[in-house]
Parts: structure tokens; sequence; C-alpha cells
């Protein structure tokens, strides 16, 4: 009888034992597959990180650093036209045509931050913004124009320069366009803004205010 208890403690505790084993073998399991997850997730999260280098798709625009780097310039430009740290000036011309204003931001050292252009006429309307960075280089171009025909488009130029920072190069665009197009809603690449604003409209009258 003694032995029968005994055989069968020692069934019960050779159960138990597997029963440990197998429970903790299952949840080192269970940890191994998380921590691969969670490896795995990570890494899927690190390799979207795009680097400067990378070229700029449709798919990384937003976040790339060449595009972060431009509208970072734009919001410091944007806060300096709000605390009035950059000087602006204004020009306002009527003609028999047509209208336009222009603005122009310079800072302290007198270099041009952003130039500003609307116009339009009975058939059509035109608005840009010209973004350059503290050395006076242009950076970004907004346009939104209208026809009369009911086309619209919208424009979002972003500009890098090569590695001598001479030559301008378009790095990106984000454009809209509805209706069938309108040849009068161009745009014309305004480098020098100083000689954009004081250019003389003829036949045009300028509004002093």
């Amino acid at each position: 009888m003694k032995s029968d208890l005994l055989h069968n403690n020692y069934i019960l505790f050779a159960m138990a034992s597997c029963l440990f084993l197998l429970v903790n073998n299952c949840q080192r399991q269970k940890e191994k597959v998380v921590q691969n997850d969670v490896s795995e997730a990570i890494n899927k999260v690190e390799g979207t990180v795009t680097k400067v280098e990378d070229p700029i798709t449709k798919a990384n625009w937003e976040n790339h650093p060449k595009i972060k780097a431009i509208q970072k310039i734009i919001e410091e430009v944007e806060a300096g036209m709000t605390n009035e740290s950059l000087k602006t000036s204004t020009r306002n011309y009527e003609c028999e045509t047509h209208g336009e204003e222009r603005i122009i931001a310079k800072d302290m050292l007198g270099t041009v931050r952003k130039y500003k252009n609307e116009g339009g006429s009975e058939d059509s309307r035109i608005y840009q913004e010209y973004y350059y960075d503290k050395t006076g280089k242009l950076r970004f171009v907004y346009i939104d124009g209208g026809a009369f025909d009911g086309t619209t488009i919208e424009r979002q130029i972003y500009y890098d320069y090569d590695e001598n920072q001479k030559i301008i190069v378009r790095i990106w665009e984000v454009s809209y366009t509805t209706g069938m197009g309108y040849f009068g809603l161009g745009m014309d690449l305004i480098d020098d803004p100083t000689k954009a604003f004081e250019a003389e409209l003829p036949s045009c009258n300028e509004r002093v205010e």
C-alpha cells in the first residue's frame, strides 16, 4: 500500500514537472515571438526614416529632410512678417485691363526673404509667393490662379542648389489643376525680386497710399 502511494506521488510529481516545463517553454516561446515582432516593427520604422541623400518621391516627400528644411524657411519668413522683424514695402498698379500688387519683405541686412505678386483682369487672376533663404536664394514658390473658363491651378515648387550653390535646381513640385487650362496662368522664375519689385509697368498708374 505504501509503495503504491509513493508510486502515485511520483507519477503526480512527474506530471507536474512536465506541465511546468511545458508551460515554461511556452512562455519562453511566446516571449521570443513578441520580441521578434517588436524587433520587426522597429526595423520597419527605422527603414522608413528618410535621409537627406535619399531621392525625393511621392511616398517620402512630406517627410524628406530637404523639404522639411524649406518648410522651416517658410515658417521663419512668415513669423518675421507677423512680428514685423522683416521690413515690407508695397506697390499697387492700376492698368486699363488689369491690376497688380507687389509686396517685398527684407531682413535687417537688406536680404529679400519674400516677394509676393498678385494680379487680375476680367478673364483671369494669379497669386504668387516667392520665399528666399537667409542668403537670398530662392527656395519655394507658391502659385494660385484661376480663369473665366473655370480653370484653377495651384503649384508648390521646392528649390535647392547644386554643390557649388550657384545653379538652381527644382527638387519637387506639387500641382493641382482643374478645368481645361488657360495659357495666361503662367509663371516667371523670379530670382531677382528687387528688380521685379522696382520694375515699372508701362501704361499703368501706380497708386500711392
